[in-house]
């Protein structure tokens, strides 16, 4: 007994030594397996933070390629390129009337590389890179992979690319966003297009504006760069608020005043060279010092602007971009005829002339060469016969309609009523232009054309909405845009290359009255707008050189309110398409 107690007493501390050992190598198991696990972990989120911060990067180049892409808008848009061209952000124009990709064929785009943190001159694709390209939708809305693009936006796409940090390869991330092109802001073109904008350099001694004709009907914001003559007539307010702005002198015939009393005075008003009785070439004192038929509620701060002119490279790409043009001819095969390919250049039958032009443009010779010449012949813009002049790109780049008809006519799913001018975009006529039936036309655009502009034939009247409501009584109309459903605008620029004194003329002869406009009307600093005889009325946009109004009776009505303008229109300065900033999709 003894015995078994002591080996009872010798085996138990080896029993306990032996679950100690056991439990010991447990935990050493446990402990390695949690090391394992944890250095594990650890690498693997590493991993994942390199991956994610590569993700990361690569969506940072996506991003700057959409901020990029929005500076290479408004680069166009300053220097006097299209930013809404469907063909810019690397997809081909639309190919036809057919095409069912919409205004913008993408159907391979060509995508535009930006080197945001690579080298200059990096491969598309490639680290540090982004890949970019963009869809227009025109002038309506437009769906695009699958997205609803608004109309007059981009949809923009780009993917920007980093080095993979675990292999060779690159990560790309993509990012889209939309950009609005808007011809207005707010709701409303800038200021100076709703002035009669009288661009002519301020010449001292001369008159820059002179209302010399009687009874004009001056009830608009007038801003001229230069020296005013106002005669016998009076700046009155009656339908709007009125801003009259002087760069120069203003000249107060007897009888002439701004405002109708002190009691009826115009909103505003500044003067910087002071008022006169006497001539342009008299000494002046302030026009709101009591001894002037002179009457402004708020005295206004006058902004130097410069004349809105195109130079002769501005011009020059007009005449080579602009969609129906010269270099961008009508598509074949429609119904009424397509015009010729040479109607663009000169009418069919005209001869070029001797008078060499201001600036220089390719001839219609087809050597392309940048000679020029003045014209003879004219384009006329309301013939007996309908035409037809669709883009080749397809109708939502432009196109040039005119229906003779006494029924409606469809062209390229275009239908224009009778006696209807319709117009999309930007359109360029190498000649002389003439309009000499009463119409009414639809659609936003600009016809810029090399020569002058004549209007003539009485009762000539061209409106946006019906032609028998077109200022009837020869009075300001209503507001056919700002509060109406109508958007349509037609912009009218006359380059005068030719060198003639009369960018546009209303009348000819005795017969030619009562001529009316309903649009946007533009002419180089240089050149003036001519109302040759009686009850003539411009009624929207207008920036011109000068105005000569030996007629009578002429009307000058801006809008208070714009809604449309063609992107393409040579705006005054300060005025020009808005470019919204990048509006990201999720």
């Amino acid at each position: 007994m003894a015995t078994l107690a002591f080996l009872r007493r010798r085996l138990d501390p080896l029993a306990e030594d032996g679950i100690a050992l056991v439990i010991a190598l447990i935990m050493l198991a446990f402990f390695s397996a949690a090391t394992v696990t944890a250095i594990t972990m650890t690498s693997s989120t590493q991993s994942t933070s390199v991956g994610g911060n590569a993700s990361q990067n690569a969506q940072a180049i996506a991003e700057a390629g959409i901020n990029q892409t929005e500076a290479k808008l408004n680069y166009s848009n300053t220097n006097g390129t299209n930013p809404s061209g469907a063909n810019l952000l690397g997809c081909a124009g639309a190919t036809g009337a057919s095409d069912t990709n919409g205004p913008s064929n993408c159907a391979s785009p060509t995508p535009l590389t930006f080197c945001v943190t690579a080298a200059s001159g990096c491969a598309n694709a490639s680290a540090g890179s982004a890949s970019v390209y963009g869809y227009f939708a025109g002038v309506n809305a437009s769906t695009y992979s699958g997205i609803t693009v608004p109309a007059s936006t981009w949809l923009i796409m780009s993917t920007g690319y980093v080095k993979s940090p675990t292999g060779p390869g690159t990560i790309a991330r993509s990012v889209s966003a939309l950009v609005k092109i808007a011809p207005l802001g707010s709701g409303a073109v800038a200021a100076l297009w709703n002035h009669i904008f009288i661009t002519a350099p301020l010449t001292a001694d001369t008159c820059q504006l002179s209302f010399s004709g009687n009874n004009l009907n001056v009830n608009v914001p007038v801003y001229a760069v230069g020296n005013v003559c106002l005669g016998t007539n009076t700046i009155t307010e009656t339908t709007q608020p009125i801003d009259f702005m002087v760069g120069g002198k203003l000249v107060l015939g007897q009888g002439g005043s701004v405002g109708a009393s002190a009691a009826l005075p115009i909103t505003s008003g500044v003067v910087v060279g002071g008022c006169t009785t006497v001539a342009v070439t008299s000494a002046t004192t302030p026009c709101d010092n009591g001894t002037f038929n002179y009457w402004a509620h708020t005295k206004d701060a006058f902004i130097p602007q410069d004349a809105p002119g195109l130079t002769a490279t501005q011009m020059a790409t007009d005449y080579s971009t602009f969609d129906p043009g010269p270099k961008n001819t009508c598509l074949a095969g429609t119904t009424p005829t397509a015009l010729a390919d040479n109607q663009l250049d000169y009418s069919v039958g005209a001869t070029e002339g001797s008078t060499s032009p201001s600036v220089t443009l390719p001839n219609n010779s087809g050597s392309g060469a940048a000679t020029g010449s003045g014209f003879t012949g004219a384009f006329e813009l309301t013939p007996n016969s309908s035409y037809a002049c669709i883009s080749k790109k397809g109708t939502s780049t432009g196109y040039l309609i005119w229906n003779n008809g006494a029924s409606p006519l469809t062209v390229s799913n275009i239908t224009v009523p009778s006696k209807t001018l319709a117009i999309n975009g930007n359109v360029f006529i190498d000649a002389n232009v003439t309009i000499s039936q009463a119409l009414t036309y639809s659609g936003v655009g600009i016809v810029e054309n090399s020569g002058t502009l004549l209007f003539y034939g009485n009762n000539v009247r061209v409106c946006p909405i019906n032609v028998s409501n077109c200022a009837s009584n020869i009075a300001c109309p209503p507001n056919w845009e700002g509060n109406t459903g109508n958007t349509s605008m037609l912009t009218l620029a006359p380059l005068d290359l030719g060198g003639a004194t009369d960018a546009v003329t209303f009348g000819t002869s005795g017969n030619d009255n009562t001529q009316v406009f309903e649009g946007a009307l533009w002419t180089p600093p240089s050149a003036k707008v001519f109302f040759s005889k009686n009850n003539d009325l411009v009624a929207g946009p207008i920036s011109i050189g000068t105005i000569d109004s030996t007629g009578n009776n002429a009307t000058l009505c801006p809008l208070p309110v714009i809604k449309n303008m063609p992107t393409g229109a040579p705006l005054p300065p300060n005025t020009s398409v808005t470019i919204s900033s990048p509006v990201y999709l999720k």
